[in-house]
């Protein structure tokens, strides 16, 4: 095959432009054929309107919401404020969404080559399912672009050493906890690449710059803890549903409705039913983990074979979580599955072949970073119910096409850079992007 073409045209720093303007002009035409029919959404809009007509952060209108992070509602109560409805709000997450395009070729471009850069934002500008769920104001799409920014600049620290990059990083991870708590659990993830990419910072940078970063994390954070906890009157981390959480991921009732045969309102009370309503918060939280250790005691055999089930299904392609709830997009769900083993299939084989080609710690220490980030968020979502969602949330998708790039342009360069050995993936970046090579 004549390898130069395509070279040629990877090699440009002016393909990103066009893709962006592709990636806009698709999702712009998804977002206003499809409503807004998320069912997590439907509370996010809810709350907006509570916020700006005065009610405060409720659901009911009355009782302050304690279960719903706010990072994504209040942004669409900003939406709001200004005059636009929803479909104005699904234009802005149009721009967030083309945004994340632009975050994985500058986070592509930090460490690898223009061509590795190229073709990982062209992967996330044309991936369906990243189009598929920007056409809803979800917490999918600004978690995306929180998780691939807050990498980059903190990547770019490493490199630079520069206060606004770290500074950035902590203030992308504070929102991202914001918009999803589980995000916690990825920071020491950011915290070892930083120690361990920042080679050319003294110790005393290292150190400042992690504190910093943390800083600007709490600083945002925390407000929000102390107004969730004295609301509940306990300590809590952001929301008030840890422990409700973990028995709605965990219960006998996960498999039956992952496939579709158990409608969300029929699985929410079933949880519920632990509970009464006249429990306070402390009181709720301590039935949801009764109940939890009574599944796991009880039924060990069944929470086994749930734990088998969502390890395998995590890594399931587009459309194959059969899950009858509002939020499935049902006129689209053959599409989905078909364009699911088209394109998913291909960039999870390749991203697993980057990983069994690692031969040494030069070629380990390419794609380290984001192999460990994929296995935290695997590990930490284990006991959630959409695993698609949550995997897709976690910028594991992303990530992936992200690796599968990076095995593509070395085949590509193979022929050009026979003479010299290098490969494309680990060849010069990009210099208007700052980024290196190992």
């Amino acid at each position: 095959m004549n390898r130069e073409p395509w070279l040629g045209m990877l090699n440009s720093s002016r393909l990103i432009w066009l893709v962006l303007i592709f990636a806009a002009f698709v999702r712009v035409g998804y977002a206003c054929r499809q409503p807004n029919v998320e069912w997590d959404a439907s509370f996010y809009r809810t709350i907006a309107h509570h916020l700006i007509e005065g009610h405060g952060y409720t659901v009911d209108g009355t009782t302050p919401c304690t279960e719903w992070a706010p990072a994504t509602p209040y942004l669409l109560a900003v939406v709001y404020r200004l005059g636009g409805g929803d479909f104005a709000a699904r234009m802005v997450w149009v721009v967030l969404g083309t945004l994340a395009v632009w975050a994985m070729y500058g986070l592509a471009s930090e460490r690898y080559s223009v061509e590795v850069a190229n073709l990982a934002a062209l992967g996330m500008a044309t991936y369906p399912y990243n189009i598929l769920v920007g056409g809803s104001t979800s917490t999918e799409i600004p978690n995306i672009l929180l998780c691939l920014l807050g990498l980059w600049a903190a990547l770019k620290w490493c490199r630079t050493g520069s206060l606004a990059c770290v500074s950035a990083a902590g203030v992308c991870f504070g929102l991202g906890i914001l918009n999803r708590p589980a995000n916690a659990a990825l920071l020491p993830v950011v915290a070892m690449a930083m120690l361990l990419e920042s080679k050319n910072l003294n110790a005393t940078r290292k150190v400042a710059g992690l504190a910093v970063s943390a800083l600007c994390a709490v600083a945002i954070v925390l407000p929000w803890c102390v107004r969730t906890s004295r609301e509940t009157g306990k300590i809590n981390f952001v929301t008030s549903c840890g422990p409700m959480n973990l028995w709605y991921g965990m219960n006998p009732w996960v498999i039956p409705f992952s496939e579709g045969l158990m409608r969300s309102t029929e699985l929410t009370e079933r949880i519920n039913a632990v509970t009464r309503p006249d429990m306070t918060q402390a009181e709720k939280d301590g039935a949801y983990r009764q109940a939890l250790r009574r599944f796991l005691h009880d039924q060990t055999g069944e929470a086994l074979r749930l734990l088998a089930y969502k390890a395998v299904r995590f890594w399931a392609p587009p459309g194959f979580f059969k899950v009858s709830t509002e939020s499935t997009i049902r006129q689209v769900r053959v599409a989905v599955v078909l364009v699911g083993l088209v394109c998913y299939v291909p960039v999870l084989l390749l991203s697993i072949w980057a990983v069994l080609r690692v031969r040494e710690w030069r070629q380990w220490r390419r794609i380290w970073i984001w192999v460990a980030w994929i296995t935290v968020t695997f590990a930490s979502n284990v006991w959630f119910t959409s695993i698609l969602r949550y995997r897709f949330a976690g910028a594991v998708d992303a990530l992936m096409i992200l690796l599968a790039s990076i095995v593509v342009a070395d085949h590509l360069g193979k022929s050009n850079t026979a003479s010299t050995g290098t490969a494309l993936g680990s060849s010069p970046v990009n210099p208007q992007m700052g980024g290196r090579a190992f």
